[in-house]
């Protein structure tokens, strides 16, 4: 179910032509769960499925940037724009704007090492920034700090359980032959 502004939504009401077909699919999904999926708005609404559509492209470029999952001992970053933490994670250097050390990864993944948690992370980071303006992204992240599930106050992560997920969101499976 889809409410925006205290009123009940059809699905097909909200399909656009301009929309992606991951879009449309999210909005399928919300309109078909027995969630409840509340917006303040329109615009709070197109914001939500264009993050969750950088979302999912930010997964795509992390894959084609080469980067590698590795542990938090073996991690490694491109040291012109991040600092290694003995624990493994990447610390933004003083006078680097976090815009141009997240396109660095997805630029020079080659550089790069993280395990996946991390990774995670980074493709939020990345959807965001490909969702506002690199002045805004700068403002509001200074002192990113990238190991496993840690992210800014500005970048809250939610978790829950269930069986009903929407294209953008982080899932895990359990794996019986890892721990």
């Amino acid at each position: 179910m889809i409410i925006i502004g205290n009123r009940e939504v059809n699905g097909n009401e909200l399909k656009s032509s301009a929309f992606k077909a991951e879009q449309i699919e999210m909005i399928d999904k919300m309109d078909r769960y027995q969630e409840t999926y509340s917006f303040m708005n329109r615009q709070h609404f197109q914001f939500t499925l264009q993050i969750r559509y950088a979302t999912i492209q930010a997964a795509r470029d992390l894959l084609a940037s080469k980067a590698k999952f590795t542990t938090f001992e073996r991690a490694h970053c491109n040291e012109r724009f991040w600092h290694l933490t003995e624990q493994g994670g990447f610390k933004l250097k003083q006078g680097i704007n976090p815009a141009d050390a997240i396109n660095d990864i997805f630029q020079n993944g080659v550089e790069y090492g993280f395990e996946c948690a991390t990774a995670m992370v980074i493709i939020f980071y990345k959807a965001v920034l490909d969702s506002i303006n690199n002045a805004q992204f700068n403002r509001i992240y200074q002192g990113i700090y990238l190991r496993d599930w840690q992210s800014d106050n500005d970048l809250p992560i939610y978790t829950r359980r269930g069986n009903d997920y929407l294209p953008g969101d982080c899932l895990y499976f359990d794996n019986p032959q890892f721990n």
